[in-house]
């Protein structure tokens, strides 16, 4: 016998369960933590969240890459999360997310406004950076296109 049943939260914290047979209402479940003498933790094992990026860079801008990234790296540092840059010649690291960053003509067919910076697909990970325009609206705003990159 397969039983499906569906747990909607509800506005005032109780759940709703809802299966093929009947419906019902269920407080909010709590639980403690262990007092941190007690919680155990592996010896070497780092709780810090952290995301592998790796960088393809087709627009040959290494420098404005090298700047943007420890930049980038410190952001990310002070809200708490690692993030690991990876270049994109290093293939033995796994990666969450890629970054390309393209030259003008990359994009010229490309079904992307002309005013945008740069583009991603839904839930694909990979994030694209029209570097030109990055460039350009840096300039325009004057900010070093380095600087303007990171954020």
């Amino acid at each position: 016998m397969l039983v499906a049943l569906v747990f909607l939260a509800q506005p005032d914290g109780s759940v709703l369960a809802s299966g093929s047979s009947r419906q019902c209402r269920a407080q909010p479940a709590s639980f403690k933590c262990a007092p941190p003498q007690l919680q155990q933790r592996l010896p070497g094992q780092d709780l810090t969240p952290s995301v592998a990026v790796r960088v393809y860079d087709y627009a040959g801008v290494p420098e404005e890459v090298a700047f943007a990234e420890t930049v980038a790296k410190e952001i990310f540092r002070r809200a708490g999360i690692a993030i690991n840059w990876v270049d994109a010649c290093v293939t033995e690291v796994q990666t969450q997310l890629r970054v390309n960053l393209l030259t003008a003509s990359m994009v010229r067919n490309a079904d992307v406004p002309s005013d945008a910076l740069g583009f991603a697909g839904a839930g694909i990970g990979t994030a694209n950076v029209v570097i030109p325009r990055v460039r350009v609206t840096a300039l325009t705003h004057r900010i070093s296109p380095p600087s303007f990159l990171a954020w």
